[in-house]
């Protein structure tokens, strides 16, 4: 048996069993995706210009470099279950950024201002399979800037976003 005055008194272990809960629910918390909090229209209001700025820093930084647009804006289901997303049309280069910059971290390196401007974390490097490079940057509202690399960059936006009534993908 523990002599009494080495035990630990039992409120001390409560207090340290609850704090042990509060660091873990706070953890698990940060795993998860934000409940969405914008409409398509807040989005697209809020997060519209993005791609624009981002594209204008790029095309001044390498201007060998063209970009297109590919696909188109829309509002759809991210999954069966899963809330509505709108998904911004994305942008193609006519050749590889990452190349041109002289590499993934000089070419996050460019954006990374514009997207902080807009509200998102600096750009991480992504692991991407199939020999893609990649960076990713998100906001508060979860909305994610994709940015990938393999001979030419393709930059995509999306985010969930609260209206109730969308197509499925």
């Amino acid at each position: 048996m523990i002599p009494r005055e080495r035990r630990r008194p039992r409120p001390a272990r409560v207090l340290a069993a609850a704090a042990a809960i509060v660091v873990l629910a706070t953890a698990l918390a940060g795993c998860a995706s934000p409940v969405p909090s914008l409409s398509s229209d807040e989005a697209i209001d809020a997060y519209g210009t993005v791609l624009g700025d981002v594209r204008a820093v790029l095309e001044e930084e390498f201007p060998d470099i063209t970009w297109s647009v590919d696909g188109t804006e829309r509002v759809q289901r991210s999954d069966e279950d899963g809330p509505c997303r709108l998904v911004f049309a994305s942008l193609r280069s006519s050749g590889s950024v990452v190349q041109a910059a002289g590499g993934l971290d000089a070419a996050l390196d460019v954006i990374s201002p514009v997207l902080e401007d807009h509200g998102f974390s600096t750009p991480e490097e992504e692991d991407i399979p199939g020999g893609w490079l990649g960076g990713e940057s998100t906001s508060d509202d979860g909305a994610v800037f994709e940015v990938d690399d393999k001979g030419y960059s393709t930059i995509a936006l999306a985010l969930d976003v609260s209206d109730e009534d969308c197509p499925s993908p």
